[in-house]
């Protein structure tokens, strides 16, 4: 990665960006988006030229309705013949204890977490519950936020998700530093 003047941020340093990323708690957020973003083609030029500054500008999700705190953030590498699948792009290996430039962030949804249209997906890293949040609560809907923490990816479907009480959704992520 390199950034102005010729200076660069080594292996090394993003290696620690990662390991200092892993001892946050990380969530994945579900939004509802917005209702005029169905049924248009995201193949379309216009559309994706509308939406694409909009997603990398963003901080927050539109109109978020709820949270899950992770259950597994691991160091990853990427590798042809490794465990990880779910993930686009490649396959993926846990590293155990030794640090990497990559983690794996990976949540499993309880059975009635999503009970609303899911237009956005968000990472979020960081981010703290409401005091008097109970101890132990993996689900976190908007009044139990004092702070969201840091959007690190966005997923905008291009078809919306509904989810019954009978679906237990999971989502896998693996974020580069």
């Amino acid at each position: 990665m390199s950034v102005p003047n010729g200076h660069y941020v080594p292996v090394g340093g993003r290696e620690g960006l990662a390991a200092a990323a892993k001892l946050m708690p990380w969530s994945v957020a579900l939004g509802r988006g917005k209702p005029d973003w169905d049924g248009v083609d995201r193949t379309n030029a216009a559309w994706q030229s509308a939406l694409l500054p909009d997603a990398a500008q963003a901080r927050t999700l539109v109109d978020e309705y709820g949270r899950r705190l992770a259950d597994e953030v691991a160091f990853v590498l990427p590798d042809p013949n490794g465990e990880i699948t779910e993930v686009p792009g490649g396959r993926w290996r846990r590293t155990g204890d030794e640090v990497s430039a990559f983690l794996y962030v990976r949540v499993f949804l309880d059975f009635n977490d999503a009970t609303d249209i899911v237009r956005e997906i968000g990472l979020f890293a960081g981010g703290t519950a409401v005091a008097g949040t109970p101890p132990g609560l993996r689900w976190w809907g908007p009044a139990d936020l004092d702070r969201p923490g840091h959007l690190m990816q966005l997923v905008r479907l291009a078809v919306p998700r509904t989810y019954d009480a009978g679906d237990r959704p999971q989502f896998h992520f693996v974020m580069p530093f």
